[in-house]
């Protein structure tokens, strides 16, 4: 996570944000450079476990991983 101001404004941004729910991960934002489903992965989470949230439902479908 980055914080700043500039000026008066809040500078505000989230790198990675992970949900765990009903035994699956959540993926709502990654900004790593590996990948978080990349890393859970590798650390044997199947990926009927991993649900990339980050992408519109109609399109979780497609990418092999968990739809939700």
């Amino acid at each position: 996570m980055d914080e700043d101001w500039q000026g008066y404004k809040r500078l505000h941004h989230v790198w990675a944000h992970i949900e765990t729910k009903n035994a699956k991960f959540y993926v709502h934002e990654d900004g790593t450079e590996e990948g978080i489903a990349n890393r859970l992965l590798s650390v044997g989470v199947p990926k009927e476990r991993i649900v990339l949230a980050l992408d519109a439902p109609n399109l979780r479908a497609e990418s092999g991983f968990a739809p939700a």
